[in-house]
């Protein structure tokens, strides 16, 4: 049945069409599924980019939706897969991009590893001048 069903517009159903044709292809198998995922990421990718007030303007439930279902779905995991891959591919050509990018990401992780560490000091420190006051106003 879903064979018989005829396909219309590539990334999106054209007007008056069931199912496009990409997502026809996608409900073949696990293979159609996975490369027309990676074909449709860079659509995806550059939909988002194109039109923010699709998914930014948060006053409007519809947008603030997008939002949340594009955080946890399929499209986002493929447009981070396919970022992912470009940045691997483009690091092993040039060793001194892959080398800024590992710099890059330990200065991050070292940020941000010191700003919790002195927000877990504080925190003890804290704690340390409430047990001291109460024992001296009790």
């Amino acid at each position: 049945m879903a064979e018989d069903a005829v396909c219309a517009g590539f990334f999106r159903a054209a007007e008056g069409a069931k199912i496009s044709c990409l997502d026809q292809f996608q409900d073949g198998n696990l293979v159609n599924f996975f490369f027309g995922n990676v074909l449709e990421a860079f659509y995806n990718f550059f939909a988002a980019l194109l039109n923010p007030g699709m998914w930014l303007d948060w006053s409007n439930k519809e947008s603030l939706m997008r939002f949340i279902y594009y955080g946890a779905s399929v499209e986002l995991f493929f447009v981070l897969l396919i970022g992912l891959l470009i940045v691997t591919a483009f690091g092993i050509w040039s060793r001194r991009f892959m080398w800024g990018c590992v710099r890059g990401l330990e200065g991050f992780a070292n940020a941000t590893g010191r700003f919790f560490a002195w927000a877990g000091l504080l925190m003890v420190l804290q704690q340390i001048i409430i047990v001291f006051m109460q024992r001296i106003f009790t």
